[in-house]
């Protein structure tokens, strides 16, 4: 199929496509009009008779604006594909429309609107996007089934192939196991997308919960020189104002020469031309170093020796490695050894627990 959405695959092409649905629900007549009413229903607005909608694209920034026409009320639409809301976008369109409401009464809003948010991403949904503040969320799951019983028309037909496609790209792709060739350690999904390592982190840490106080448990992810993926998860977070010191422990998957890995981390941003912050730092990294050598060594569960695993660097690095464990042979195996596996990586997480304040001072004087 030369399907147009295959190359309109911006988020303004989306735009277009979610004000197109919408608008329909002004023409009662058309063969459309059910479809209309069920997406404004999944943005939390019932239909009633002789109810209208009037669509704004950009104002204030704002993706999409639905002015709910007679009722004073107005849907806000963050429109995402790939991407995710950053810097609490919504939040600050919800007060922007309450400040003009009261100023210059803009777009037909009155002093007393109410005002609902919608967060509407067809991509995939990291951690960053189930912590969205919104009313409402419609994914590509939902847009799809809202659309798909409209196929006869060719524009909705188009536009859930190109649905239908991003959904199994992602299934395909989120296999961390999978690797397309044999000879080049990057050929792994994990080494190559963000969703294979967020669904490997999710599999090992299934039962986490995070929230939006702190960065804890929270998968997070970015990338390395040259776009090469890189994902993590804090699973110590110390941070006290009184002591002055500021570091976290975590998982991280990546990807290097020798192929896909595993490794537990230590970060601490010190001032090195602070001495007391060197020995500290130091300290810190080699007391946390021993404590995961004492798990490897002592727990009969953990599935994988510590001669096999240390390694790393001097400490010296604000960010430095407690532990490396390469993937490429777990992967391989990874039906046979994955419980085993998980249960290691668990089994350290758990057992790791903050040096006392007082034994660290005492011991960097």
């Amino acid at each position: 199929m030369n399907n147009i959405f295959d190359f309109a695959t911006s988020e303004l092409s989306q735009d277009a496509m979610i004000c197109w649905c919408v608008n329909w629900i002004n023409e009662p007549e058309s063969e459309l009009f059910p479809m209309a009413k069920r997406l404004i229903s999944a943005f939390g607005v019932e239909y009633s008779q002789g109810l209208e909608v009037e669509i704004f694209r950009q104002p204030f920034k704002i993706d999409i604006m639905l002015s709910i026409k007679w009722k004073n009320r107005i849907i806000i639409i963050e429109d995402k594909t790939g991407t995710t809301e950053h810097d609490d976008q919504i939040s600050v369109y919800k007060a922007k429309v309450k400040e003009v409401s009261v100023t210059k009464n803009e777009y037909g809003i009155n002093q007393d609107v109410e005002i609902t948010t919608v967060y509407f991403k067809t991509g995939y949904f990291f951690d960053y996007d189930k912590k969205v503040k919104a009313d409402y969320v419609v994914d590509s799951n939902l847009f799809l089934e809202i659309l798909k019983n409209y196929r006869k028309n060719v524009i909705v037909d188009y536009y859930c192939a190109y649905l239908e496609s991003g959904i199994y790209w992602c299934e395909e792709e989120k296999d961390f196991t999978k690797k397309n060739g044999t000879s080049n350690f990057y050929d792994w999904n994990i080494s190559k997308y963000w969703i294979a390592q967020y669904n490997m982190m999710e599999t090992l840490f299934q039962d986490r919960v995070f929230n939006d106080h702190n960065d804890l448990n929270e998968i997070r992810h970015g990338a390395n020189r040259g776009g090469r993926p890189w994902t993590q998860i804090n699973i110590l977070i110390h941070e006290k104002k009184e002591d002055n010191l500021w570091y976290t422990i975590y998982w991280r998957i990546d990807t290097s020469s020798k192929g896909p890995y595993i490794s537990l981390r230590f970060y601490n941003p010190y001032n090195k031309k602070s001495e007391k912050e060197k020995n500290i730092h130091l300290f810190l990294y080699q007391r946390y170093r021993k404590q995961i050598e004492e798990i490897v060594n002592n727990d009969q569960d953990i599935s994988f020796n510590w001669a096999d695993v240390k390694g790393g660097y001097t400490g010296n690095y604000y960010e430095t490695s407690l532990m490396t464990i390469n993937m490429s042979d777990i992967l391989d195996n990874w039906e046979e050894i994955k419980a085993s596996f998980v249960l290691s990586i668990r089994i350290i997480s758990n057992n790791l627990y903050e040096i006392a304040d007082k034994q660290l001072f005492n011991s960097t004087d």
